[in-house]
This record gives structure tokens, sequence and C-alpha cells, in this order.
């Protein structure tokens, strides 16, 4: 798709690609000179006026300003991934993402964004949660997905990925919110889970150009974006200092609800929730709790849960946890003979709901 001159966006890439200039300073550019290609044409006296930039801030704008062939190579990259790029000036422009306090300049989208953004929950934690703690995600999102509630989340290991999958498998709406670009999906184990997302009419994120990789500051940025998407936040087994619990006080600066789910206060992964819940956060036992917080109306949906099973498989499934389990001790907690689990094993492999490690060793995948 051969790129226009006059192409709007293209202006708004050139600021956004401007290495270390804040998402913050952006919008005060455009305002103070009327236009994002004005700030990018503008006399450099003109830039004298603008007293939020400091001398280095300044120098390194106008140094930067005029890299017109980056930045359309940038958008022709977009479009060859299917990716549509939405700028705060884009009719498109999710609607949540204009009320908070520091929005991205430039979104690039994957796939569908939510119908209705009113209708939209977050769901955020560890990336090395328990088997507790990647169950509830799957339930919660299935549960909000039947419901007909988008599930957004970072696309990480461990809690991400449970609530991707759970409301992919109640065959409902998800959002993956990235702290790289849309060439560089982090962690690579999960770019088949990003395509699973696209195949069922969902959306892949990020505010990155196209090949940012996924340094560790870009993850605390990303969160405000997820935060900001939706009504309210559900935090799953976060510890202290956790980046799920940057997202919570992001999302209440934001004006989301925050809700958070308890567990074995012996567990350090429990610290956050349990903080959050003392500090006012509405504790979460099932989905309803969810729903009646934010008065959606429960729908009647049959809820997909995934393959359907045999009496001897859902009690492997469901004795199976994020944990490595020997196949002896299997077979001992499910009072199954080793001749009966092998047949039984090898159809949840195949279904995709058991892993098995070397060593005869057992987990759930995710």
């Amino acid at each position: 798709m051969a790129i226009r001159k006059d192409d709007p966006r293209l202006a708004w890439i050139v600021l956004n690609n401007i290495p270390n200039l804040s998402t913050m300073v952006i919008p005060q550019l455009v305002e103070q000179f009327g236009g994002a290609r004005n700030v990018c044409e503008a006399d450099r006296k003109e830039f004298d006026t603008c007293s939020f930039l400091t001398p280095a801030a300044r120098k390194h704008v106008l140094e930067e300003r005029e890299k017109w062939d980056q930045a359309r190579a940038e958008l022709e990259m977009a479009h060859k991934a299917g990716a549509a790029v939405f700028t705060q000036d884009s009719k498109d422009y999710p609607r949540p993402l204009t009320q908070i306090p520091d929005p991205p300049p430039v979104l690039y989208v994957q796939g569908g964004l939510p119908r209705d953004f009113d209708k939209a929950v977050a769901i955020v934690g560890t990336r090395k949660c328990s088997g507790y703690g990647r169950d509830m995600a799957r339930e919660l999102a299935g549960g909000l997905a039947a419901n007909g509630i988008s599930v957004i989340s970072g696309l990480a290991h461990g809690i991400d990925t449970a609530a991707h999958q759970g409301a992919l498998h109640a065959g409902g709406h998800t959002m993956a919110v990235l702290g790289s670009g849309l060439n560089m999906v982090y962690p690579a184990v999960n770019r088949r889970l990003a395509e699973e997302i696209l195949d069922a009419h969902g959306a892949v994120a990020s505010e990155f150009p196209m090949d940012t990789g996924p340094e560790k500051w870009n993850f605390p940025r990303r969160n405000r974006i997820v935060s900001g998407l939706c009504r309210g936040v559900v935090v799953i087994e976060a510890p202290d200092k956790s980046g799920a619990l940057i997202t919570a006080a992001t999302a209440l600066d934001q004006g989301r609800d925050v809700f958070a789910v308890p567990g074995n206060v012996k567990n350090r992964l429990n610290k956050g929730p349990h903080r959050l819940i003392r500090e006012g956060a509405c504790l979460v036992e099932s989905v309803d709790d969810i729903l009646d917080a934010l008065h959606f109306a429960p729908q009647q949906t049959t809820l997909n849960l995934g393959p359907r099973l045999t009496g001897d498989e859902e009690v492997f499934y469901n004795a199976i946890s994020a944990e490595p389990m020997d196949f002896d001790t299997l077979c001992n907690r499910c009072g199954v003979s080793a001749s009966r689990a092998l047949p039984t094993l090898t159809m949840l492999e195949m279904k995709g709901l058991v892993r098995q490690l070397p060593g005869k060793l057992f987990v759930k995948p995710g």
C-alpha cells in the first residue's frame, strides 16, 4: 500500500519514534503548534516558547523531527503486518485512552478492538503463578467472556497467559497489550497464543514501533494502557513490587475499579492482592462479584471450556496443576492404575490440556 506524503499519521509516528521523548510531552507540543505536522515543520525559533521542554529535550526534538523516511517505513511495515495505526487525532482512537493522563500518541493494533470498551475488564498477576492462580485466571476470564465482556491482559507468562486462554476457551474476545513491538511478540513462546487471539477476532496492540524489542522498562509503561482500556482491573497473585500492583495503582489513578482474588496467607504471591483488599479493593471469589460491582447484567451464554472430558480425563485434569507431578504420584492421587492412566494422559495431551515433561512429569500448559 502506497503511503501518501500528507498522511496525518506520519507526523505522529515521527514524534513517537523520537528516543526518550516523554509521551506526555508529545501532546503538549501538538497543542502548542496546532498539529503534529506543524511540530515537525515549524521554524526552530518557535521552540523557544516551549517552556515545558528542557534545553536537552528541545535539541533532541529538533534533531529527530525530520525523519520522514523512517516514519514512512514504519507505517508501511505496520500495513504489511495487517496492523491499524491509530493516533490521538484519529476518529477511531480508543475512546477510554483519551480519558487517561498519559495516552499513547500512537497505537498499533492487529485484529479487532473490543466492540464496547464499557464492557472490558483487565486480568493481571504474576508470571510465576501457582496452579490455583492459573485456574482462577482461566475461570474468571472464561466467566467474563461468556457474559460478553472483553478480557484485557499483557500476554506475559503466568496469569496473563491463563486469562487470555480462559477467554478464548469460552469463545469470547480478548486483547493483549505488548511491552514490545508487534513484530517482536514477547515472550516468544506466546507467539502461538497471539495468533490464536487474532484467529478468534481478538486484538494484539502496542504503542511501540513495530520492531521494538522487549526492554524491561517498556512493561511498566504499557501497564497504563492495560488499565486504561477497561472498566476494572482484577489482580490475581502478585508479590510486593510486582508489575500487577503497578497496574492496580495506575487503574486507581485513572478512576478504574480494582478487584483482588484472595489466596493462601502463607504464600507470598498473595501479599499484593491481600494488601489491595485491605485498602478497599473489591474481594473476588467468583465472576459474579465482578459482574455485580460493575453492574453487568449476567447473560445466559454457554461457557465453552474446551474439549469434552471423559470421567478419567476429568479426574486427571483436575489433579494436575502448574507444578510438575510424577506419573506414580498422579496415579495414586487419582486412584487409577498405570495401565488405565497412560491412555487417559495421552488423550489429555492430544487435547492440549496436559503437557509431559522429561522424567515422566506432567503439568498443565501455559
